[in-house]
């Protein structure tokens, strides 16, 4: 196991963080505060990122699962935390849409979005596929350029670095669990590699054994500083395929669950027990069979072998969607889960553990599909730096420690700031990293990033007569609003420093306005000017690129009305 060391730097916004107890001052109301409009939608996938490069992030959805062939669509950010009730954006072909994966494929500083589709037109026989929509510019494409050659009856799929490269791969779940068609319908999973941005049509690896998946993930379970795969599986044991000591992810699974009956729907990763390793937790649904109850998978160790649950839920049902996250701030994971035709439900976790009944229920109930967790109106940002030692040599994946991440801002190695997309890669709302070249202990890493204790919550919803639900986060007091709201100082961050040719400042400012910010050398001397402009209020970012400067000390100046910030800079080449 690869141990971490982790140091927070300092950071950016201070949120007053008050932790709330369960019951009638919950952090979420009973009832959802935006629902989108119905359309007749079968919503299944949701993804959370900015696609339109406005500093917000946005809703995406996909319409169909096994019901109607329906298109993508988006629901923009209004700039508050606030949306349309009208998607923004509609793609232009339409399919049996299963769940979605957003990221970065091509390295263009925009997320693209990867969707699995179901089925083909004759549905339950005509077996589907995966596909992307590019993202050009803040605007995502009407209909996807890329397709996979291969087909497979598919409800979900997943990004992340499958070989270690530095890039975003695409996996694969396939499955199809009714005895409907050609099913009930087991398949191979699959990775399709990412070559500088654009895919291969056919899988580059597959594994050896079929199952029945229904969704899919990448973790680095094992802390080998490689990611691997896991699926959770209707019809065959839930799987994970470790990756090796070079990153090449094994076909044969390194572990398998050992279940009373596999009928599992989803899973979500999360550090629920005391110790190094992340767990799983699944969700079972037992409309074709078992109890359908939410159960955990506890590692203290690699994971290997078979293993029972290790915790269950009390009740069961037609288990759905489950994330995992520290929700009030106590210290301890908790889990949210949701039920076909049922409600939003918050297991409290407590000494590493998980309360076997819901803490709460929300009131409104619908057919749940997906959550995403995610500081919708950004009233909950802190930036945060961590600096880590590996332990060891070799090293492609960084795990944050922190909960609730939002974006990462900056990474570097050895003072040097690495470029997002072509350096490494990371998926929005995800606490790894994984990076091109390797890390070895010796080896200085700060990473910058956006976190927040103040995420709200968005699911979709498969009821073609309600809309897709999102409930805001409720942690902060009026009072802690107002004291946030009257900061009167601009907060700074600068990411590397000492720094060698490049360095990032982060900064907020509390109002909208003029702002400038310019570089001194050590006499006093202006050198360059990053920015003189009009901003609105909130967090932006500029980068100092020094790579025609000598080495020696700087400084920068920003102002921002009648506000003034100065920081010293260390240039080291």
């Amino acid at each position: 196991m690869k141990s971490v060391s982790r140091t927070i730097v300092c950071a950016l916004f201070i949120t007053f963080s008050i932790p709330k107890a369960w019951g009638s001052d919950f952090l979420f109301n009973n009832y959802p505060d935006w629902v989108s409009s119905a359309l007749n939608h079968v919503a299944t996938g949701l993804g959370i990122a900015d696609i339109n490069g406005d500093g917000w992030d946005d809703i995406i959805v996909a319409n169909g699962n096994d019901i109607l062939r329906q298109n993508l669509c988006a629901y923009y950010n209004q700039g508050d935390g606030t949306f349309p009730v009208q998607p923004s954006w509609s793609s232009a072909d339409i399919d049996y849409h299963g769940h979605l994966a957003v990221g970065d494929v091509n390295a263009d500083g925009f997320i693209d979005v990867a969707v699995s589709v179901f089925s083909g037109p004759d549905v339950f026989v005509e077996p589907g596929q995966v596909k992307i929509y590019y993202n050009t510019g803040g605007e995502l494409e009407a209909a996807p350029s890329f397709r996979s050659a291969d087909s497979m009856f598919t409800f979900s799929c997943a990004l992340g670095d499958a070989d270690g490269d530095g890039d975003l791969d695409l996996a694969v779940a396939g499955g199809q669990a009714y005895t409907i068609g050609v099913g009930p319908y087991k398949t191979y999973g699959r990775v399709y590699y990412n070559e500088n941005g654009v895919f291969d049509e056919l899988p580059g690896w597959t594994s050896n054994v079929t199952m029945g998946a229904l969704d899919v993930d990448f973790a680095d379970m094992d802390g080998n500083g490689y990611l691997d795969l896991i699926f959770a599986n209707h019809l065959t044991p839930n799987y994970i395929f470790l990756a090796d000591e070079g990153g090449a992810i094994a076909t044969v699974p390194g572990w398998k669950s050992l279940d009373e009956s596999y009928y599992a729907n989803s899973l979500t990763i999360a550090r629920i027990t005391d110790d190094p390793y992340p767990d799983l937790i699944i969700s079972d649904n037992r409309q074709l069979g078992g109890d359908g109850r939410y159960k955990a998978y506890f590692f203290s160790s690699r994971p290997g072998g078979k293993t029972h649950p290790s915790w269950q839920s009390a009740s069961g049902g037609y288990g759905s969607a489950v994330i995992a996250e520290d929700l009030n701030a106590d210290g301890f994971i908790d889990l949210a889960a949701g039920r076909w035709w049922g409600r939003v439900e918050i297991y409290d976790g407590m000494d590493h553990q998980l309360s076997s009944e819901p803490a709460w229920s929300s009131v409104s109930s619908s057919v749940i599909e997906a959550f995403a967790l995610r500081d919708l109106d950004q009233d909950g940002w802190q930036v945060e730096t961590d600096t880590i030692r590996t332990g060891e040599n070799d090293v492609h994946v960084l795990n944050l420690l922190a909960g609730g991440i939002e974006r990462i801002l900056g990474v570097a190695v050895n003072h040097s700031l690495l470029a997002a997309g072509t350096d490494y890669v990371h998926i929005p709302g995800t606490s790894w990293i994984s990076t091109r070249m390797s890390v070895d202990n010796a080896d200085f890493v700060e990473v910058t990033y956006i976190r927040s204790d103040d995420r709200d919550l968005v699911l979709t919803n498969w009821d073609r007569g309600k809309g897709n639900y999102m409930f805001y986060n409720q942690r902060r007091t009026t009072e802690v609003a107002e004291a946030m709201e009257t900061e009167i100082a601009s907060h700074v961050h600068v990411f590397p420093n000492p720094f060698n040719s490049r360095t990032t400042i982060i900064y907020a400012i509390p109002v909208s306005g003029h702002v400038k910010i310019d570089i001194f050398n050590a006499l006093g001397r202006k050198v360059a000017t990053l920015a003189d402009a009009f901003q609105t209020a909130g967090t932006h970012r500029v980068v100092f690129d020094a790579h025609k400067f000598s080495s020696g000390t700087y400084f920068f100046r920003l102002t921002a009305g009648i506000m003034a910030e100065q920081r010293k800079l260390l240039l080291l080449k």
